[in-house]
Parts: structure tokens; C-alpha cells; sequence
């Protein structure tokens, strides 16, 4: 129950205008929101490839709704370096109306295993297409970005599954020694992953805890109350509202500000988190990898 009710304060925080961007790092259960199934697609040779399941009931496809998808897959692909598109194994399209979940990237799940080199990636097709009916490529830039970011830091090279434990139960909070590792509900970071290094430079557990603490508080008015506390609270230490969320959204906010904007000459947390990632020989590859394909004036 606790991670439906995650989900759902992400949307509400969103509608509120609290948030920057509702992405997620896709271990959620989505089933409680109100999401519309437009389109799914399986990924072959780098194209997409019509496909259902039984369980899930899609929108009968017209040809122009099918060029699009084809048109926002190929700016993803431009997009998302070369190394890294064996990740992407799906495509899906929904909505759940305007803003709310922008996009999310999960996993595969194979007799209840989480297949960390396998993902879905997700986007809600209203908010990226504009009243014209054409797609708003800078909605898609970001979104394309931050999720990626979360592929780079989430694969099976980052991160293993979680231990068995029950993820709606938080006791494991008291008793993981993030100071070695950070765990999240379903995965665990390996020491030297990138989104270790970056927890452990940039978080610690009393924060986490303070975090989660604001996400999963029940009633709205007390969330959005909290929240605006914590934003004036950590004003300089996130590149944007959203990346207190936690430290994936953290990592993948700052690193879509890595790569769109100039090298950063403050000395502020949130200056410091973007530098961290000039620090690493392949974040800088890839940077220049994604900024080819972005408009000169990023």
C-alpha cells in the first residue's frame, strides 16, 4: 500500500505545481492511478514492434497515432547513446491526463525476479504533444534524459535486485547500513556504482529518511505542507524540487542539468552535484554524445 500511495502524492504534488517533472524510476505500482493503456511495443533490431498482453487492454491504432509513436521513438533512440539502447527492451504509450506521470522506466519481471537488463520505458502521450497535435521535442529532450539517467544508474552493471523482504515493510530502513550501500524497495546499489558514489557524497540516512518520510504522508494538505518546508529547508542543495524526492530523482535531475547546461562556477550542494559527474570519464563522453543531437541553444 505504501508504494501505491508514493505514486499517487508524486501526482498530486505535480497538479499542484510543486514539482518539476513527475518521472519515475519505475518500481511503483501504478496500478491505482487512473492511467489510460494507449500502446504498447516490443523493441526488435532498434525498431518498434506492436505487441499486447492479456492482461492489459490497448486503443485500436490508427496510422497517423502509429507514425507518431514511430516519430518519439526515433528521437529517443537519437538521443539515448548507442551503449546503452540494448537496455530498452519495450516502449509504451499511455496517458493519465494532462501533467500528473510524465514518463517512467521499470524493469521486467520474469517469475517474480526483477530482470535488471531489461526495461520498459514510458511516456504519457498528452504531454508531449502539443494542441497542434505536433511533439513538443523539448518536453522530450528532458524526459528522455532523466529517464535514461535512471537506466544508467539502475542496469544490472549498478545495481543488483533487492533482498527478499516485504517492500510495503520499511523496518529494513532501520537496519541497512546505508553507509556502505543505498538501497531503495527493490534494488540495491553496488558499492562502486555511480549512484552510490553519489549518495554517499551528497545524502545520507537521516535525510532519506526525512524524504521518505514526506512521501509517504498520507493526508495531501499535511504533504504539500511539508514539502514547501523542505524546499526552503535544502533551497541551494537540488537542481529542482523534484530531486528531493530521493536520490535516484536526485541523481537523474542533476545529471540531465549535466548535460544541457554549462559547467557551473558556484559552490552550492546543488553546483557540487553537477560537477560530480565531470569527475567521471564516461558522464562526460556521454554528455557529448546526447548534446550533438540537442538544439544549439541548450
Amino acid at each position: 500500500m505504501k508504494q501505491k500511495i508514493l505514486l499517487l502524492l508524486l501526482s498530486v504534488a505535480m497538479s499542484a505545481g510543486f514539482l518539476s517533472c513527475a518521472t519515475s524510476s519505475g518500481f511503483y505500482d501504478y496500478e491505482d492511478l487512473f492511467v489510460e493503456q494507449v500502446a504498447f511495443y516490443s523493441v526488435k533490431d532498434g525498431k518498434i514492434v506492436p505487441d499486447t498482453f492479456e492482461d492489459e487492454t490497448y486503443m485500436p491504432l490508427s496510422e497517423p497515432n502509429r507514425r507518431m509513436h514511430e516519430n518519439i521513438w526515433d528521437r529517443i533512440q537519437e538521443i539515448i547513446p548507442d551503449s546503452y539502447e540494448k537496455y530498452i527492451t519495450s516502449f509504451r504509450i499511455f496517458s493519465d491526463g494532462e501533467e500528473n506521470l510524465t514518463a517512467y522506466i521499470e524493469p521486467a519481471v520474469i517469475e517474480d525476479l526483477i530482470d535488471l537488463s531489461s526495461w520498459t520505458l514510458a511516456i504519457d502521450i498528452i504531454d508531449v504533444i502539443n494542441r497542434r497535435g505536433e511533439i513538443e521535442y523539448d518536453m522530450m529532450n528532458e524526459i528522455i534524459i532523466h529517464e535514461f539517467a535512471h537506466i544508467l544508474s539502475l542496469n544490472l552493471t549498478q545495481t543488483d535486485p533487492r533482498p527478499e523482504a516485504d517492500p510495503e515493510d520499511l523496518d529494513w530502513m532501520e537496519e541497512w547500513d546505508f553507509n556502505i550501500t543505498y538501497r531503495t524497495y527493490d534494488v540495491v546499489a553496488k558499492e562502486d556504482s555511480y549512484l552510490n558514489r553519489f549518495f554517499q557524497e551528497f545524502w545520507g540516512t537521516e535525510q532519506l529518511k526525512e524524504s521518505y518520510a514526506v512521501l509517504l504522508e498520507s493526508d495531501v494538505e499535511d504533504y504539500i505542507l511539508a514539502f514547501n518546508l523542505m524546499s526552503i529547508k535544502y533551497y541551494t542543495d537540488f537542481v529542482s524540487d523534484y530531486a528531493m524526492n530521493s536520490p535516484d530523482e536526485d541523481f537523474a535531475e542533476s545529471f540531465y542539468h549535466f548535460v544541457v547546461k554549462e559547467k557551473p562556477e558556484g559552490k552550492t550542494l546543488s553546483c557540487r552535484k553537477i560537477l560530480f559527474f565531470y569527475e567521471i570519464p564516461e558522464m562526460i563522453r556521454l554528455r557529448e554524445e546526447i548534446r550533438k543531437v540537442l538544439p544549439m541553444e541548450i
